[in-house]
């Protein structure tokens, strides 16, 4: 066993895009790239367990804001579980 096979990486990162125009089952969803290139990209470099954690509605208003934080949080603390 290699040191690289017994290492389980993280790697977060941002991404931005409009506020909830492009995502879920939107007409527009097919426009959202930036998911599936990051995808492509890790898989070349052989990450391929990847997780994807949106938070959506950021620039909609502080309340929005809000809950979208405290949502994406609870989804990261439940995959470190």
């Amino acid at each position: 066993m290699s040191v690289c096979e017994d290492v389980n990486p993280t790697i977060s990162t941002n991404t931005t895009a409009a506020d909830c125009w492009c995502t879920g089952s939107s007409p527009a969803a097919l426009l959202d790239h930036q998911e599936s290139h990051l995808k492509a990209a890790l898989s070349f470099i052989g990450l391929t367990d990847i997780v994807v954690i949106r938070a959506e509605g950021l620039g909609l208003s502080d309340e929005s804001k809000a809950i979208a934080v405290a949502k994406a949080r609870a989804e990261i603390e439940a995959l470190a579980a």
